[in-house]
């Protein structure tokens, strides 16, 4: 019975696909959306800052979601694939996105990064194992925020969120 009920948690992990945080789940009960880049001076780099975070491995998308917020950054969705990453992106309009280059489904997160970026110009912060030339140099052509190569420490996730914070300063998407 202890291995159904396993099996069943792990199952339920296994998809992850729009997972709401902090109550965005409408974005109707007088939640608004953040403003990307908006740094009026008055909060440090990260502070109030949302992130999306595009992770197709649950319990590493679990583990980077609490180790951000232990930095003082907000995780307003978590997802697996470049399209729901897309949708999700214009529906919260998180200040960063934690990317990943290879993702589930058919799409990569390259081609998601240069969608939002078109779309709704938020900045994106690649995370891969896979650093080769020609991945990193197709990378480079969505404006990326910045690079984390897998696996990352604490310190590596900490250093590149302040220095996409402090990049976006008081600058605006539009």
């Amino acid at each position: 019975m202890a291995t159904t009920r396993f099996k069943r948690g792990f199952e339920l992990m296994q998809p992850a696909i729009d997972y709401r945080v902090s109550g965005l789940g409408s974005l109707g009960g007088g939640s608004t959306p953040p403003v990307a880049g908006r740094n009026d001076g008055s909060r440090k780099a990260g502070t109030g800052l949302q992130l999306l975070l595009v992770e197709d491995e649950a319990i590493t998308a679990l583990a980077l979601k609490r180790l951000v917020a232990r930095l003082g950054y907000g995780v307003c969705g978590v997802t697996a694939t470049a399209e729901d990453a897309i949708r999700l992106a214009g529906e919260v309009l998180p200040d960063i996105i934690l990317m990943d280059i290879r993702l589930a489904g058919e799409k990569d997160g390259i081609w998601a990064a240069r969608e939002i970026r078109t779309r709704f110009g938020i900045g994106s912060i690649f995370m891969t194992a896979n650093n080769d030339p020609a991945t990193r140099a197709r990378a480079e052509g969505a404006l990326p925020l910045g690079f984390m190569d897998k696996p990352y420490s604490p310190m590596t996730v900490k250093t590149a969120l302040r220095t996409a914070a402090e990049h976006l300063g008081p600058m605006t998407r539009n």
